[in-house]
């Protein structure tokens, strides 16, 4: 899944996407700062709503080439 990070507080942060903002912990994610454009894994979180795992900075022009290339990446 790609999206944007709105919020990270150094603990925990929410990423804006097509479907709404899904919720991180710092944990889960590499070196991210607020703005970076990202890509992630879904997971259910211990209440049962979905989290976003495996977080790490992507490059968007590297992404649109890839999509480019060979369809559409961002099929989960």
């Amino acid at each position: 899944m790609l999206g944007k990070v709105i919020t990270f507080t150094g603990r925990f942060g929410f990423i804006a996407t097509d479907a709404g903002n899904v919720y991180f912990r710092a944990a889960d994610a590499s070196t991210i700062e607020r703005g970076d454009n990202v890509r992630y894994d879904t997971a259910n979180g211990p209440d049962g709503r979905p989290r976003a795992v495996n977080v790490r900075a992507v490059d968007p022009a590297a992404v649109a080439e890839v999509d480019r290339v060979f369809g559409n990446s961002d099929d989960g």
